[in-house]
Formats: C-alpha cells, structure tokens, sequence
C-alpha cells in the first residue's frame, strides 16, 4: 500500500511537469551554474534512491507479516512471493447491507440538508477509497459491490442490493451536478496552471463517480455548448444578416480564446486519459464542431448571395427589356453542372480568403498544441487513472476467466491498433463554393492588374518616371534572407502582389480535390500577371537612357527580384510531393530578365565612366610641359569619377538588394580600375606632368580603398579574396597593385630605379618569399593605409583599438545592418568593446566617454534601425581614446 501511495504523491508533485518543455533559456548558463544543476540533479537522485529503498523495506515488512510460511530473507524473495501467490484465497471483509444503506442515507441527506457541503462529501468518499481501499462501483445496472482491493483485504460486500445501489446513484448524481456546475461556471478563459488545474481536479472527481467514456461524453457536450455559445456571440450575432466580412471578424475574435481553451483541455485530459481518447475528444468536442457550424454558416450566405444574384439578375433584364428568357434559361443549368454558380465581389473574395487564412492559423495552431501536449509521451498502450490505488486490473484480481481475457486481448489489441490523429474538416464546408469562388478569382485578378497596369501608364506619361514603394523589411535572423529582400520596387507592381497575397489563403487551402479549381486558377492568374508585368517593365527599361534616367532602371532590375521572390514564395507555399514545378517558365523567365537588367546597368555605369567622365583633355595632356594647375590637385576624371561612384553607391543602396548592390557596385569599380591601368601604365608624361599622374594615381587609390569597404561582407573578403566567391574584389586589387607599381614606375626618379635595377631584386624578393602568397594582394593598401594595413603594427600597443576599429568602419559601410559583423566586431581581441562598454559603465570618473555610454548601448541595441549612427559612435570614442 505505501508504494501506491508513494506513486500517487509523486505524480500530484510533477503532474505538470511537461508543460514547461517548451521553454527556452534566456541566457547560456555558465560554468558555475551547470555544476549547480549537476549537484542538484546528483542530489535529487540520491533522496530518490533512498526514498525507495525505504518504500522497499516496509513493502518487505508488510508481506512477511502476511506470509504464513516464515520471514522473508531479501527483497528479491518478497518479489517471488508475490508473484507466486495467488490473491484470490484472501478473503475481503463484508459489510452488512443495512449498514451500508444507511451510510449511504446520512451521505444524501447530509446533502439536501447542508449547502456547499458537496466538496467534504467527496473528499470523504476519496479518502476512503485511497487510504482503506474501499471500491464504489461506476456503473448502476448490474454492478455488485464485491469488488477487493488490490492493496488492502479490507473491502466492502453487497449481495443484491438495489436499494443500496439507488441511494448511491442520488449521492453520485448530487455530486456530479455539483462537478457539471463548477465546469460550466469556469467561464474566464487564462492560459495559466491553477485553471488547468481545476478542470484536472474536477474531471479527475468525476471518473471516480462515473466511468470514464461517460464522463468524456458529458465534458463533451459542456465544451460543444461553449462553441456553439462562442460562434453564436461572435459569428451568428444576426443570422438574417450575416455576410462574408462579418463571418471573417466573427472567427478572427473567436479563434484566439478557442485555442487557449482547446489547449486547457489537451494538458487536462493528457493527464486522465489515453493520447488517442484525448484527440478524439478534440476531433469531436472544437473541430467537428467548428466544421459543423461553419458548414451551415457558409450554406446561409451561399442562399443569401444566390437571392441577391437573382434579383440583381432581374433588375438587369428588366432594365435592358431584351434576352429575358434566354437569362432565365442559362442561370439554372449552371448549378446542374457545378452545383450553385455564385456571383462573387471583390470584397466578398477578399472576406472569404481572410476567413481561410484564420481558419488555416487555426489548424497550425492546433497542431503546434498538439505536439507541445503530446511531447515525449510514452506508448499509449497504458491508460491514466485517477482512482488512486484502483487501478483498471481490480476487477481482475481473483483471476480473470476466459471471457475477460478475451476481453483484454482485445483492448490491447485496439490499443496497439488504434491511430486517431487530428481531423480538421473545415475545408469541406467550402464545398459549394469551390467553382463560384474560382470564377470570381480569375475575374478579380485580371481587373485587379488591369487596373494597376492603366494606372501606371497614365502617371508614367505625366512623369516619366516609375512610381516607387518602400518594401518593408522582413523581421528575421536569416542574414541571407535579408541581404535579397529589395527596398524599393514598382508600385504597381507591389499594389499587385499584395493583392496575390490577399488571396494566397485561398490556394494555400485548397488542397482538397472539391478545392484544386481554386488552386488552378490562382495559379493560372499568377503565370499571367507576371507575365503582363515583366511586358510592362522590359518596355519601360528600353526608355533608359534616352528617355528617362537611369535610376529607373534599379527600380525595374528592384521590382524583378521582388516579383521573383514572390513566385519562388508562392511555389514553395503550394508545390506538393511528387509534382512539378508549378511556377517553373514565370521563374525562369524572370531569372533571365534580372540577368538582361543587370547586364544593362553595369554596362551602361562603365561606359558613362568610359565615354564620358574620363573624357578630359586637359587633365590628360601628358605632352603638356605646363604642369596640371601647378600640382595642387587631381584630375577632374578622377574627382567626378569618385562623385559618380559614391552616388551610384547612395542609388544602389537605397533600391536593390544588399548583396547585389554590393555586387553591381564591386564590379563597375573593377572595370573603372581595369581602365585607369591601361590609360596610366602606358601614358608617357613630362617632367612637369610627372606629378599630376602621382596626385592621380594617389587619389585613385585612397577612392578606391574608402569604397572597397562598401563592397566586401567581412575582413576576409576584404584583405583575402577567393576567387569563385569575390572575383571582383580580386580584380579590384589587381589592377590597384598595378597601379602602384605605374606609379613606382613613372614617378620615381631616375637614379633610384637604375640602381634598383643594376643591384637586382634579390633584397625584395626574399622579403616577400617569407610572406603568405595572399599577403601580395594588398599590398597597395599596406603604402596607401600604413595606419590600417601595415603588418608592424601586428606587435603594437595599439593593435587590439585599430582592429576593432577596422571592423567598425567595415560595419559602417555596409547597406544593412551585418548581423555577422556585428557579432564578430563584439567579440574580437576578447570582447574589447563589451569590456571597455562595461569599464566605463562602472567608472566613477564623469567623462565625455561616461556621458555618452547610455546613448551608445541604446544605438547599439536598436541597431536594425539606424546601424550607421552606433557604429559611427563607437569609432569616434575609440579614437578618442587612442
């Protein structure tokens, strides 16, 4: 008896235990609270082990008092004895009948008499059947009382005794009212323990009253009211005037608290009953149901709209006074074919796919519930039951016969069998709509881009520009996501999308075959508009440059990548397995065109450089023997070439995608480098000349280098590209390596050169030799940035602030926010910036550095919105502090 009891205590201690597996640490734990845990864990164990070896010895002396034979050695010959012994030679203890009569008798008229005493009658009943073992029956036709303990020879005996059995169907009546009452009054709906709790208790009070498939029908029923009185509040507030809209929010309120009920329920019953009786009481009691109603609620506005589309029929014929039979002819044959052919507005369309999309959510959600309930659940072969030491084999103690058995093999067997899953049957009460809502689909899509189409042309003629919306930027950890994710695209082309996504729910349901019409057309309607708009936009990108300007052109190479993203979403959201590509030919033809338009913009950006900025006579009269304004400045190429540059990096940013901007950009500089070397390594100057080519080359260099920031991701990027990864930063240091070796060249005097050359390159050789073979690729940057770049200053003081600083001006130069960056700038030279944050922080000392510490971990935390500011900050107070 006392390891039953131990048991019992042990699962009321943990019984919600699981509950909390869904939780995450907020921080890792360190080092000292791991060994923590461990102790605890170690130290909860050992009372465990303890515990249960006293359980053991007094379960030993329990059964050697029993024993008739002698004294039990060891456990394990108390584990053989009751194995060996058969129960059925106990002999249970009877009660008279009468006496138990009139026990029962006080009990209920302890209950008429006294109010509220409902809660001290069932705990007395508890008590009895836990702690002496007393055993009442569940059912009233047939049951006898003569049922023994399992922990305890002291039992009670009824020999036919119907009156006995009447008065224990009014207690147990009596009580249930009580139990039905408390469950209906638990109206206010908190996702928190203690309500889980009570309807625990309260179902719990009820299975040891009445048996367990009773119980589940009536909770059953009380959850079914509490739908049906939510849909009534919420959805069937006027059933003579319900419409799409109103069916929409109806759900949109009700979802929510159904959810949160659902889920009380899944954590209560999981702890009574089997896995697959707790499903099914789900399937039955919110799913069924919901689909149920929402069948009929669907069927109402279905007859509603079909009268409206009636009479709108008939106002129209009259109207027109002409075909009034050949109308009234076509109508009916519709619904012959299809069934009922409905008339759908845009609004109507829009309501209904907003109603799918709760009701999808829904499903999601219950699911997501479904395996946080059932995480790491056992076999559900063995069932939960809450009358203590009572347990489902009591019956069977004297020996089961042959029938019984019979009758166990058989649970078992439907127990080993039986996989009831999740049945969300909403989908079937759009049935009727399946062929009307896919008319109406194709009919709204194709006015839908009509209309943005004409839009578009009427401001582009007044114009000559596209009008421009701003994507908003998706919230994710996926560094990659957000680096393709445009910023400014068509707006027509973002009015139509969005439009696609308003009416995704609708495809993303139908995956019912009743529903694949649906699917088709959105399907079919999303192959034209792309179409239409990739037609639209490759005639407006034939305009550039000699009707419009050319930031036209990032728009239209912006709004193919969104248009682009969409369809991959939309086929990854609707593809099934072992199907084609839904989408393939949209996609590929927009892959094709990201790759014209791209072309086109680097193309043109390097013959503007080319044919135009570079175009200067009197910078590049090298056979002048005037010097170039008296070697005070650069070229003007070189000084437009680097406003050009840093505009086209301020439009790139400000439109495309993080990554290929970064690209378009890297790659117009390469080019204009590549030509900077061919003009500078074979241009022949003068004397007086010779310092503009070293003003020039100088200034090429120092553009260069503030706008290689821009366009590598990280420090390796930067100082050693790869080449199947940053081919255009390779080439960008390429061709400046060859520009400081033209600038060596034609700028050095004379006498060094020749001796260099007489003495030989042995000296510069070998210096190199003890070098990595990447250490060369930047070494125009170790002459042009020795403050950056030199490798003395590897050994310095000072390292650990300009690597850091490195690393923020990297930071600051990128279009996004760099999560990667971010994170390796916090952690490099062991966490310097944390450690010199935190120093500060607890410094007494009132600096400039101390006042504006609040403002900088502010920056820095809201770096999503404004990354520049925080970086900029901190590399100003780390020079200060240099």
């Amino acid at each position: 008896m006392s390891v039953t009891i131990l048991v019992m205590a042990w699962e009321g201690d943990h019984l919600f235990d699981y509950s909390c597996s869904g939780c995450f640490l907020d921080t890792i734990p360190g080092e000292l609270e791991l060994h923590q845990a461990f102790g605890d864990i170690e130290e909860n164990l050992k009372q465990n082990a303890m515990c249960i070896e006293q359980t053991v010895k007094e379960l030993q002396s329990d059964l050697t008092k029993l024993c008739m034979g002698g004294k039990l050695q060891n456990t394990g010959d108390s584990l053989q004895w009751i194995s060996n012994y058969n129960i059925s030679c106990v002999k249970p203890f009877t009660t008279p009948c009468d006496q138990l009569t009139n026990f029962l008798k006080a009990l209920l008229h302890f209950l008429k008499t006294e109010e509220g005493s409902e809660e001290m009658i069932l705990q007395l009943l508890l008590d009895l059947s836990t702690e002496c073992g007393v055993v009442f029956p569940l059912n009233s036709c047939g049951a006898s009382f003569h049922v023994p303990s399992s922990t305890s020879v002291h039992a009670v005996e009824f020999n036919d005794s119907l009156d006995a059995l009447s008065v224990w169907d009014d207690v147990r009546l009596r009580l249930r009212r009580f139990l039905v009452d408390r469950l209906q009054n638990c109206q206010e709906i908190n996702d928190v323990l203690p309500d889980i709790q009570f309807k625990v208790q309260c179902l719990q009070r009820l299975l040891f009253l009445y048996p367990e498939s009773e119980v589940l029908t009536k909770y059953q029923s009380i959850q079914c009211k509490s739908v049906q009185n939510m849909l009534k509040n919420n959805v069937l507030t006027n059933i003579d005037e319900i419409s799409f809209d109103k069916v929409a929010h109806g759900f949109e309120n009700m979802i929510p608290v159904m959810c949160t009920m659902l889920r009380q329920d899944m954590y209560a019953l999981r702890t009574l009953v089997e896995d697959s009786k707790v499903l099914k009481f789900i399937n039955n009691a919110y799913l069924q149901n919901i689909a149920d109603e929402l069948s009929l609620v669907i069927e109402k506005l279905c007859e509603q709209q079909l009268r409206k589309n009636i009479q709108n029929l008939e106002k129209t014929s009259k109207s027109l006074n002409k075909q009034k039979g050949a109308v009234q002819s076509v109508v009916p044959q519709e619904p012959g074919k299809r069934g009922r052919s409905l008339c759908l507005t845009a609004h109507q369309l829009r309501c209904l796919s907003h109603l799918m999309k709760i009701l999808l959510h829904m499903e999601k959600r219950v699911k997501e519930l479904a395996s946080e309930v059932f995480l790491g659940s056992i076999s559900t072969q063995h069932g939960r039951n809450v009358r203590g030491v009572l347990k489902k084999t009591l019956a069977n103690i004297d020996g089961p016969s042959e029938t019984n058995k019979a009758n166990i093999q058989a649970d078992q067997l439907l127990l080993l069998t039986e996989s009831i899953s999740l049945e969300c049957g909403w989908r079937n009460a759009f049935k009727s709509l399946g062929y009307s809502a896919a008319v109406c689909l194709k009919v709204v899509i194709d006015d839908t881009c009509s209309r943005c189409l004409q839009q578009e042309n009427e401001q582009y003629m007044s114009s000559k520009s596209l009008a421009t919306s701003t994507c908003p930027m998706q919230a994710t950890w996926d560094q990659w996501i957000e680096e393709e994710q445009p910023k400014k695209v068509a707006k027509f082309c973002s009015d139509i999308m969005e439009e696609f996504d308003i009416l995704l729910p609708l495809a993303l349901a139908s995956n019912e075959s009743f529903l694949q019409e649906i699917r088709e057309a959105f399907l079919d309607g999303c192959s034209k508009v792309a179409a239409d708009m990739q037609s639209r936009l490759e005639e407006r990108s034939k305009e550039v440059p000699s009707k419009v300007p050319v930031q036209n052109l990032y728009i239209i190479l912006s709004t193919a990548i969104f248009i682009h993203n969409y369809l991959n979403k939309y086929e990854n959201l609707l593809k099934e397995s072992n199907t084609n590509r839904l989408l393939f030919l949209p996609i590929q033809r927009y892959q094709e065109f990201i790759r014209v338009i791209q072309f086109q913009v680097t193309n043109y950006c390097i013959s503007v450089c080319a044919t135009s900025i570079f175009q200067d006579a009197q910078s590049h009269h090298w056979d002048d023997s005037k010097s170039f304004y008296e070697g005070e400045r650069c070229s003007f190429s070189i000084q437009m070439w680097h406003y050009y540059c840093s505009a086209l990096r301020y439009d790139l940013w400000s439109v495309l995608p993080s990554r290929l901007a970064q690209q378009l950009l890297a790659e117009v500089l390469s080019e204009s480098l590549t030509i900077f070397v061919g003009r500078y390594s074979q241009s022949c100057p003068t004397y007086n000349r010779t310092s503009q080519i070293r003003i020039d080359i100088t200034a090429i260099l120092l553009c260069t280098e503030n706008l290689l920031w821009s366009v590598c991701h990280s420090a390796q990027e930067l100082l050693q590209p790869s080449e199947d990864k940053s081919r255009w930063i390779l080439t960008i240091h390429n061709n400046c390596n060859a520009l400081l070796a033209a600038l060596a060249i034609l700028t050095s005097p004379l006498e060094k050169l020749y001796e260099i050359f007489c003495n030989g390159f042995s000296e510069y050789i070998s210096v190199l030799q003890l070098e990595p073979v990447n250490s060369a690729l930047p070494e125009w940057l170790h002459w042009i940035q020795p403050s950056y770049f030199s490798n003395a200053l590897h050994g310095c003081t000072s390292w650990d602030k300009i690597a850091v600083e490195q690393y923020l001006i990297l930071l600051l130069s990128q279009p996004n926010c760099n999560w990667y960056l971010l994170l390796q700038m916090l952690m490099i030279q062991e966490c310097l910036v944390p450690r010199i944050l935190l120093n500060n922080a607890c410094c007494g000392e009132t600096s400039d550095f101390t006042c504006n510490l609040g403002s900088k971990v502010v920056i820095l935390q809201r770096s999503t919105c404004n990354p520049s500011s925080g970086y900029r900050l901190l590399l100003n107070q780390l020079k200060d502090l240099g």
